[in-house]
């Protein structure tokens, strides 16, 4: 037994020796070794430098990071871990790290360049986002899998956080996503674009979102969407996330001829055959503040429908849909929800699980409905 024990402490401290710690550092030069220092050029780590290895830490020290690593692009990420040993991009002793990103994607995770890497604790901005009535720059953009976003905070860019069909088992949690977006021109009406979280998966693994706070953008609070009309969608773990504003940023909205309808959660299908399957809503909380031009509504399943959603504990305290537009199938359980506002609902209830009536119907009413 004593044996046992001990090979086990030794492999045990094999393991954690293995892992190595590299630093990056804003003044850093192209000839840096990754060591505190001679530190790496941002880019340089996000290479995948041979010394660096799967279980590796990447200390990014405190400064302001740009770079163009092409015209689309301003930083890349190309590393590898594997699910036991991510590489971890992480801010050095709590420092303020800022991505400083203009070009269209400040920080981008492209599907077969990298996988299983974290970025921890990062700020990522566009400081050139001053002129908000034109298509400005900037997204952390993720259409590679498995790969994490924890407490990044993430402001005044033209998106936040997009994660494609194709990130299979991302995960966003902690993070603080503000001011996104961007008011731009349709046939002569400024309309507010760009949303905190616009998220697709086609229900391949699982997309956590947990534990977010996301306001004040001028497109949608999270959006859960899917371009096409014929790939399925689905498998999302959203919980404990506070949503609230979503369109407020945009102070042009509401006038003649605009037709657009902000909202915090947006999670609506795009196709009769593809409504939204297998997703867990739960312990979020939103809010609408009375002075902004249209208060933004939550929509769950509208066109489409749902199935096999899970609609439980959140505190709603805007306008909010179920259903609507003929929505030809909406499987889902919806319990122990305070809703506070409007409430349309094209659904009847029967022992706590919404189902298309046999007569179609709408019914439109003010409600309050406490926690169960």
């Amino acid at each position: 037994m004593k044996i046992f024990q001990l090979t086990l402490v030794l492999l045990l401290s094999a393991g954690i020796t293995r892992a190595g710690s590299f630093y990056v550092s804003s003044t850093a030069l192209s000839t840096g070794s990754g060591s505190i220092s001679n530190p790496w050029q941002l880019q340089t780590a996000l290479n995948h430098p041979p010394a660096l290895k799967a279980g590796d830490t990447v200390w990014i020290l405190g400064g302001v990071y740009t770079n163009s690593f092409d015209a689309q692009t301003s930083f890349s990420c190309r590393t590898n871990g594997t699910a036991s040993a991510p590489i971890i991009f992480r801010n050095y002793n709590n420092e303020r790290v800022t991505i400083d990103g203009q070009q269209t994607y400040s920080l981008y995770f492209n599907l077969g360049s990298c996988s299983y890497t974290w970025f921890w604790g990062i700020e990522v901005t566009n400081s050139y986002s001053t002129d908000r009535n034109h298509d400005i720059g900037g997204s952390i953009t993720c259409t590679a899998e498995n790969i994490k976003l924890i407490n990044m905070i993430v402001h005044d860019m033209g998106s936040g956080m997009e994660s494609w069909k194709t990130a299979k088992n991302a995960e966003i949690y902690g993070c603080l996503i503000y001011h996104i977006g961007n008011n731009l021109n349709n046939n002569g009406n400024m309309e507010g674009h760009g949303h905190g979280m616009y998220l697709q998966n086609d229900t391949v693994g699982t997309k956590i979102i947990h534990d977010n706070i996301v306001f004040s953008t001028y497109g949608y609070g999270i959006k859960v969407w899917q371009t096409t009309t014929t790939s399925a969608l689905g498998n999302f773990d959203i919980q404990r996330n506070i949503v609230f504003n979503g369109g407020a940023a945009s102070e042009n909205l509401g006038g003649v001829g605009n037709n657009s309808r902000t909202h915090n959660f947006f999670v609506v299908a795009n196709g009769v055959n593809n409504p939204v399957y297998n997703t867990v809503i739960k312990h979020n909380y939103t809010y609408s503040g009375i002075n902004t031009p249209r208060p933004p509504v939550n929509a769950f399943g509208l066109n489409y429908g749902v199935k096999n959603m899970i609609l439980d504990s959140n505190y709603l305290t805007c306008q909010t849909r179920l259903g609507l537009n003929n929505t030809p199938i909406f499987d889902a359980s919806v319990k122990g929800n305070t809703i506070i506002g409007e409430f349309l609902l094209y659904m009847e209830c029967i022992y706590g699980v919404l189902h298309k009536p046999t007569t179609p119907k709408i019914l439109t009413f003010k409600i309050f409905l406490q926690r169960a």
